[in-house]
């Protein structure tokens, strides 16, 4: 009979947060590959060329503000928990 390793067993609240956890990350990469298709306008911009349109400014920010609350719940579900006292 093969032994078990109770040790290496997940739970499912586990599971659950492990998915959890790998759809934020799969939304901040996406997020962050939303940003990266128009780097380049930007900087085209700032160096001198036309202006980015104002529908790529409105994407960018939404995707900007999309990084910061994926970010921001990844690692404050990394952060302890404070410790009373």
């Amino acid at each position: 009979m093969p032994r078990i390793d109770f040790a290496r067993l997940i739970t499912a609240e586990a599971r659950a947060e492990a998915e959890r956890r790998a759809a934020t990350e799969a939304a901040l990469a996406a997020a962050l590959a939303r940003l990266a298709e128009t780097d380049w306008m930007v900087i085209r911009e700032a160096e001198g060329g036309p202006a980015v349109a104002e529908e790529v400014r409105t994407a960018r920010k939404a995707a900007r503000a999309d990084v910061s609350l994926l970010r921001a719940a990844l690692f404050d579900a990394e952060l302890p928990a404070p410790q009373p006292g």
